[in-house]
C-alpha cells in the first residue's frame, strides 16, 4: 500500500517536458550564421553547436521531476529508446505514458538518464553564453563597417591629433576583438572597463569644447573657416569615439538590461543630434557668409559692372573690341566663376562632416537589447538566427 501510495505521489509531481520540435518560423529580417562560425570564434562557444546538434537527434521523449534535477528518458520494454505517442491526434505538446510498436500500444517505462545518454554528448549551456555568442557576430560584423569609415575620418587630421584619435579606436575594437574569449574573465573586464570609461569621460568632453568654439565662432562672426573645419573635425570625432566607447562599455560592462541599453542610446541620439543641428546652423552661416564677404562682393558688383561695360565697349559704333575690352570681359568671367567655385568648394567641403557616422553602434547596441530581452534567440541544428546585418 505504501509503495502504491509513493509511486503516485512521484506521478503527481511529475513534469513532462516538450520535446525538441522542427517547426516553420518566419525568419525574414533576420541574418542566418552557421553554427561552425560561431565556435570557430572561441572555445567557449563550443558547448552551443554540441547542444544544438545532440537536440535535433534525440532518441527519446523526457520527463524531469518536479524540485529535482533528474531527468528521465521514454523507453519500451526492452530498454530502448523511443517516442511518446501523443495525447490526441494531431497534438504535439501532451503525451500519455504510451508508445506504438508493431501497430500495437504499449506502456513506456522510464528510467534515470545522465548527460553521457545524450547523443552527442550535450553539456551545459547558459543563456549568457547563447546572447554573448551572438553579440559577438553582430559586433564582428559592424567593427568591418567601423573601420571602412575610420579613414575617412582621419585623412584631415594631422598627424600627432590623428595618432592619438587612432590609438584609442584601435584600443576599442581590439577590447570588442578579444572580449569573446574574455567574457568569464572578471578582472579581464573590470580592467578593459577603467579604460574604457576614461575614453568616453574624454570623448564627451571633447564634444563639450568643439561644440562651445563653434557656437563662439558664430558669435563673434568671424571670417576663418579653415579654423572653423579644424573645430568640426574634432566634434566629429568626439561624438564619433563617444559612440564606440558607450558601445565597448555595454560589452565589457554586461549591463545588458533593456532600461540601460535605452538610456546609452538615448544619450546617443541626444549628442547626435545636437550635432546636426549645429552643423545646420554653420552650413547657413556659411552660405550667407560667402555671399557678404569684402572679396564677394567685389566680384558680385564689380566684376559684372566691368563685364557690362565691356560688353557695351564691343558694341560701339567703334567695331571691334580691343584688347583691352576683351580682358575687362574675359577676366569678369573668370571672377564670377572665381567667387562661385570658392562658395561651392567651402560648401562642398563642409558636407564631409553632415554625419555622425554613429549608425554602426547604434545598430549593435539595438541588436544586444534585442537578443537580450527579446523573446528568443533561433537556432536550428545548424544555425543561429540574429538580428538582421546591414
Amino acid at each position: 500500500m505504501n509503495n502504491n501510495r509513493e509511486l503516485v505521489f512521484r506521478l503527481v509531481n511529475t513534469e513532462y517536458l516538450q520535446p525538441y520540435f522542427k517547426t516553420d518560423v518566419d525568419l525574414s529580417g533576420l541574418s542566418k550564421i552557421s553554427l561552425e562560425e560561431i565556435s570557430g570564434m572561441s572555445e567557449l562557444f563550443l558547448p552551443i553547436t554540441g547542444v544544438m546538434k545532440a537536440a535535433d537527434s534525440l532518441p527519446f521523449d523526457l520527463i524531469k521531476e518536479f524540485g529535482t534535477d533528474t531527468l528521465y528518458a521514454a523507453k519500451d520494454k526492452a530498454g530502448e529508446s523511443m517516442k511518446l505517442t501523443s495525447h490526441v491526434k494531431g497534438e504535439t505538446d501532451s503525451f500519455i505514458g504510451s508508445y506504438i510498436k508493431d501497430n500495437k500500444t504499449a506502456q513506456a517505462r522510464f528510467s534515470e538518464i545522465s548527460l553521457k545518454d545524450f547523443s552527442g554528448g550535450i553539456v551545459k549551456i547558459d543563456p549568457v553564453t547563447v546572447a554573448v555568442a551572438a553579440e559577438m557576430i553582430y559586433l564582428n560584423h559592424e567593427i568591418n563597417v567601423i573601420k571602412q569609415q575610420q579613414e575617412d575620418m582621419f585623412q584631415y587630421l594631422l598627424a600627432e591629433k590623428r595618432a592619438e584619435l587612432e590609438g584609442s579606436l584601435a584600443f576599442l575594437i581590439n577590447v570588442m576583438n578579444d572580449f569573446k574569449d574574455n567574457y568569464d574573465n572578471e578582472t579581464y573586464k573590470t580592467s578593459m572597463h577603467i579604460k574604457v570609461l576614461d575614453i568616453k569621460q574624454q570623448a564627451e568632453q571633447a564634444v563639450t569644447a568643439s561644440r562651445n568654439h563653434i557656437e563662439s565662432f558664430l558669435k563673434k562672426d568671424k571670417d576663418d573657416f579653415n579654423r572653423l573645419s579644424s573645430y568640426y573635425q574634432n566634434y566629429q570625432i568626439a561624438v564619433y569615439l563617444y559612440a564606440l566607447s558607450s558601445l565597448a562599455e555595454v560589452v565589457v560592462l554586461e549591463n545588458f538590461n533593456s532600461d540601460y541599453l535605452k538610456k546609452v542610446l538615448s544619450r546617443i541620439d541626444e549628442i547626435s543630434l545636437d550635432y546636426r543641428a549645429a552643423y545646420t546652423d554653420t552650413y547657413n552661416y556659411i552660405a550667407d557668409k560667402s555671399e557678404k564677404l569684402p572679396q564677394s562682393v567685389l566680384l558680385s558688383t564689380g566684376s559684372k559692372f566691368g563685364k557690362i561695360i565691356g560688353e557695351k565697349i564691343a558694341k560701339t559704333p567703334v567695331g571691334d573690341k580691343t584688347k583691352i575690352d576683351e580682358k575687362i570681359i574675359d577676366g569678369s568671367d573668370l571672377l564670377m566663376n572665381l567667387k562661385d567655385s570658392s562658395v561651392s568648394r567651402t560648401l562642398n567641403e563642409f558636407c564631409n562632416y553632415k554625419e555622425t557616422r554613429v549608425q554602426p553602434f547604434v545598430r549593435a547596441i539595438s541588436a544586444i537589447d534585442e537578443i537580450c530581452n527579446g523573446d528568443a534567440v533561433l537556432f536550428d541544428s545548424q544555425n543561429m538566427y540574429i538580428p538582421k546585418l546591414v
